[in-house]
């Protein structure tokens, strides 16, 4: 599937989590990370930064930046979707095999500014990490600890609505690196254990 948003840029997606952009008509295309390596059927925007695509297993990505990057939405359904519009502003319907028709809704704003909104306390710390997501994280997290070395020594991943906490009782005192992903999206984080 393909959709440009105006003359000149426009995206496309297709077999093994293919997305492609362009911002020159068509002439050259750049590949953007989709996070999955399932077939994506079909790609609207609601306007020039707002964009879904949908696919195999029930994937739905998001961009709120014109298509630059992509955040998975996650647990709606397992059924493969095969396309999707936007009609009428922000409100949109995906629909798929088995007779599966999902109403969604693309929010503003961009994803990529909902890791930094992760609050991560107490900091220093001496057993537990309490994990604050915004609410329109949805997809979800992988943790990884490493130590001051960069060796991965912990290994988490977390689902909505992300109430439970990081125990690292078990490390020693010193400083620790705290990565965390959702989707295309990363962040470090800092931690010490007194």
């Amino acid at each position: 599937s393909v959709y440009f948003t105006s003359t000149n840029t426009g995206v496309a997606c297709g077999g093994s989590g293919t997305i492609k952009r362009t911002t020159d008509g068509g002439q050259t295309w750049f590949s953007v990370a989709s996070g999955t390596i399932n077939t994506l059927f079909s790609v609207t925007f609601s306007d020039e930064l707002n964009g879904c695509i949908v696919g195999d297993n029930g994937h739905i990505l998001r961009t709120s930046n014109g298509g630059q990057s992509w955040s998975q939405q996650s647990g709606v359904n397992n059924n493969t979707l095969l396309f999707v519009n936007f009609s009428a502003g922000n409100t949109g319907y995906a629909v798929g095999f088995n007779g599966i028709l999902i109403k969604t809704t693309l929010t503003t704003g961009n994803p990529e500014n909902l890791l930094s909104e992760v609050r991560v306390y107490p900091n220093p710390t001496k057993d537990i990490l309490y994990l604050d997501f915004p609410p329109l994280l949805r997809e979800p997290v992988l943790l990884n600890l490493y130590n001051s070395m960069g060796a991965r020594i912990q290994l988490e991943q977390r689902m909505s609505p992300f109430t439970e906490p990081l125990h690292i009782e078990q490390h020693p005192s010193g400083v620790y690196f705290l990565e965390i992903i959702s989707g295309s999206l990363r962040r470090m984080e800092k931690i010490v254990v007194e």
